[in-house]
């Protein structure tokens, strides 16, 4: 760990080596084939589903605060090497932004592209979605015509629509706790429907959990103390909208697995979103109970993946808006990928050899495909020029430089601290 002081007034730790507060990093049961057969090659196992749960605005600092459950659960899940049933689990705390907010990193993490090269980043304390939304509604002819582009490469090269086309018996779901049409509210566009999701339905995504969370007690209201952005307690009807989201993807991947059908899942929560870390704090227990029915249930050792990870830290409230460490978090989410053993043990090397570097949302999108095997992603655009598709499967090298890992400097760990000493 390094320690960080600003201005002489702050000391904040950074973690760059397995820390003491931290989750030990991939632990895994040695298969009895792999008993004197190290030198024989093998084919290294696919997973069969991944289930991604995106907690919003959440660094890995404020996970180890606000869900101390969740993170003994993780500690005990890593420490463990003698049962099939415990996944294998890879946290990588050099995960740093590619943007300031949910827009500029969750189209990342799902379609591998920073959405705008031209992106002039506001000042921290803007509210930089409208400012981003504004640049969206720009009405000249060649920005319409970007705009359109960068629609068309999304809704083609997302990863439910690679899944779907690497293997059309592909279940993709996309679950949500915010009350929003994905294209229409982070892309500006439908694509000629007015339906949520990402687009063309019988190709894409093949349920949407959106609805409920539109209801007239919830989605609409927007304030500090009702609603979706409610700093107390958030509730549709008498549950938490987090249990009632838990609760659908628990049943809805019981049904997959029964299926014996490959999926891909996305859960979007919205409780690390307010600036008190308060509600957060209320998901802890339930949050457990979910990783805890997925291991009883035999999920990791059915062979699928978890990946719990944030889009950014918490960009709002005093800690963000008053303290260094605060500004420090907002470019630290969490990500952490748990793992069934065989695939642990298959990528053990590379996945030791990436757990210390710099990495972002391209990561995550490469290595969902890598994972689902449909990692055959041609080289695209985006902010520094042509980035290749990269899986944390594979070694990543050198990653000293934010512009090594893709990350614009202005959201990139590194160039947040303020001094290594």
């Amino acid at each position: 760990a390094a320690s960080v002081y600003c201005d002489g007034l702050e000391e904040f730790h950074v973690n760059r080596k397995a820390p003491a507060q931290g989750t030990p990093f991939l632990t895994h049961k040695k298969s009895d084939d792999d008993e004197g057969n190290e030198e024989r090659p093998k084919q290294k196992p696919k997973v069969n589903g991944v289930t991604i749960v995106m907690i919003d605005a959440v660094s890995r600092q404020e996970v180890v605060r606000s869900m101390p459950e969740m993170t003994k659960w993780l500690r005990a899940a890593a420490r463990s090497s003698d049962n099939d049933a415990t996944p294998a689990v890879a946290e990588f705390p050099g995960f740093t932004t590619v943007g300031p907010n949910t827009i500029g990193n969750l189209n990342t993490m799902f379609a591998g592209r920073i959405l705008d090269s031209t992106y002039t980043p506001p000042n921290r304390k803007q509210d930089s979605d409208n400012a981003l939304v504004s640049l969206l509604m720009r009405s000249s002819d060649s920005q319409q015509e970007e705009q359109k582009e960068r629609l068309t490469y999304f809704l083609e090269r997302n990863i439910f629509a690679l899944a779907k086309k690497r293997n059309s018996s592909m279940f993709t779901s996309y679950i949500s706790g915010l009350c929003e049409d994905a294209p229409q509210g982070y892309w500006n566009a439908t694509n000629g429907t007015s339906s949520t999701g990402f687009g063309d339905a019988s190709r894409d995504v093949d349920v949407r959990f959106v609805t409920p969370s539109c209801h007239e007690s919830y989605g609409v209201k927007e304030s500090n103390f009702e609603g979706f952005n409610n700093i107390w307690r958030r509730c549709i009807g008498r549950d938490s909208v987090h249990d009632q989201l838990f609760s659908y993807l628990g049943s809805q991947t019981r049904q997959q697995m029964t299926k014996k059908k490959p999926f891909l899942q996305f859960m979007h929560m919205l409780e690390g979103h307010e600036g008190t870390h308060t509600v957060l704090q209320q998901t802890d227990a339930a949050f457990v109970r979910f990783l805890s029915e997925l291991q009883d249930d035999g999920y990791f050792s059915d062979g699928n993946a978890l990946i719990v990870v944030a889009d950014h830290g918490c960009h709002m409230g005093p800690y963000w808006e008053l303290a260094t460490a605060g500004a420090v978090e907002r470019s630290m989410p969490m990500f952490t990928m748990l793992l069934p053993g065989d695939v642990a043990a298959a990528h053990d090397a590379e996945l030791k050899a990436n757990r210390d570097k710099l990495v972002n949302a391209f990561d995550v999108y490469g290595t969902v495909l890598d994972l689902l095997g449909a990692d055959d992603a041609p080289k695209f655009p985006g902010l520094l020029g042509a980035i290749s598709v990269r899986s944390l499967l594979k070694n990543l090298g050198e990653r000293k430089t934010c512009e090594s890992a893709g990350s614009p400097r202005e959201y990139c760990a590194l160039t947040d601290v303020c001094q290594y000493p």
